[in-house]
């Protein structure tokens, strides 16, 4: 998967150099629950940049239930998910996730599509909400 994050924030490219470096492991085996919080922390910390989108794709329900603030929601489930997918902008950077990520999930899913629809900047997050409400990142709408 392609991840690419340009933004001239000056004292926040380091950072962002840092936080890129974090986001590829994700994709390691023997991974520990305290590398998990880490891509976790990493990836929250790239989503409270103006220029990543968080995609929740599970169902509207779910979202209701509690969500990542500012998050758009587009049920993977839902007959115009592709159609949905396909009105938003190419030009962001996207963290989409479900509730628990799992391998062949709901986000691993809506990537797959979002890839044949021309999205090149997307991002998993690891472990989907359940990780991030483990690793205290803020949720809206409960």
């Amino acid at each position: 998967m392609k991840v690419v994050y340009q933004k001239p924030f000056g004292a926040l490219i380091s950072s962002t150099l840092l936080l890129g470096l974090l986001l590829f492991a994700p994709g390691c085996a023997d991974r520990t629950a305290e590398s998990a919080a880490a891509d976790v922390e990493a990836q929250a910390a790239i989503a409270a940049l103006d220029a990543v989108r968080v995609l929740d794709v599970r169902t509207p329900a779910e979202f209701a239930a509690g969500h990542i603030p500012g998050a758009i929601n587009i049920d993977i489930n839902g007959a115009d998910f592709a159609h949905a997918v396909a009105a938003l902008s190419r030009d962001e950077v996207y963290l989409v996730h479900c509730a628990a990520n799992v391998p062949s999930g709901r986000s691993a899913k809506a990537l797959d599509v979002m890839q044949q629809l021309g999205f090149e900047r997307l991002q998993n997050l690891s472990g989907g909400i359940d990780a991030w409400q483990r690793a205290g990142g803020a949720i809206a709408g409960e």
